[in-house]
């Protein structure tokens, strides 16, 4: 286990250019999976799901730039998904009806963090101790404001966070095999990311029959049907007298759908 270098980090710390890019990305994927968007009802857990896949996506890519040790590419991805996880609306991912997908992904997501800010500290890369002091804080106000017992997670990103800002003589001990073994783990329960909830490379008009509109605007709908048919039952009214009002409302209500 390296040793910590002791340097305190310098200047005010702030998220890199890849960092923002990668948010920004995440967000487009998130964008992309919105139901309500599109004026589309599909289930109520559905955008939490979509949210899923989208940090999956993230984790994967996390992993392969650990596999390649490439640490400065993983610390993107970890950026990313913090500055994402920020986000108004991104947290329904930690509260759809599949609890223990949520545990395990907390978990995964955590030991990936983890991992990437630990090589960050035992390799010489000086350049991006700071960037990972504040990465390490935000995970830190992830894993306290979560609903799931992380206190293992904390007490270890604490740790890193210590030693980041040099206050430690020695980089903290982190078992390296963590996030890989939650990996295989979470992989061969889940789908892992992928498009399955991506909904832009489908025709909206096509979605809307598929799944129907979101209830909010299909009763403005309704509203705006039943107003043009009031609206031509008084013209037809005003030009033959009296009518059937039921007859003529039922045939135009067969026009309008």
């Amino acid at each position: 286990m390296g040793k910590s270098k002791g340097t305190k980090s310098k200047g005010k710390a702030t998220w890199s250019k890849e960092g923002k890019q990668y948010a920004e990305k995440m967000m487009k994927e998130s964008e992309d999976r919105d139901p309500d968007m599109r004026d589309l009802y599909i289930y109520n857990d559905y955008m939490g799901y979509g949210l899923v896949e989208v940090l999956e996506n993230a984790v994967k890519e996390l992993k392969k730039h650990l596999t390649a040790k490439k640490y400065k590419a993983a610390l993107s991805v970890v950026e990313g998904v913090l500055i994402w996880q920020d986000q108004d609306g991104v947290d329904e991912w930690a509260h759809i009806d599949d609890g223990d997908r949520t545990i395990a992904m907390h978990h995964l997501l955590l030991a990936g963090i983890i991992n990437t800010l630990h090589h960050l500290m035992t390799e010489d890369l000086d350049h991006a101790r700071a960037t990972a002091l504040k990465a390490a804080e935000a995970a830190i106000s992830v894993a306290e404001n979560s609903d799931i017992e992380l206190d293992d997670e904390l007490k270890v990103l604490e740790d890193i966070k210590e030693a980041l800002e040099g206050e430690a003589e020695e980089a903290p001990k982190v078992p390296k095999s963590d996030f890989n073994k939650l990996y295989t783990s979470y992989s061969k329960l889940y789908d892992m990311g992928g498009t399955k909830f991506d909904l832009s490379k489908d025709d909206p008009e096509e979605l809307q029959k598929r799944y129907g509109l979101h209830e909010d605007r299909a009763e403005d709908q309704a509203a705006a049907r039943a107003g043009i048919a009031d609206h031509i039952m008084a013209l037809v009214a005003s030009k033959l007298g009296e009518v059937d009002r039921e007859g003529v409302a039922a045939a135009l209500q067969e026009l309008l759908d």
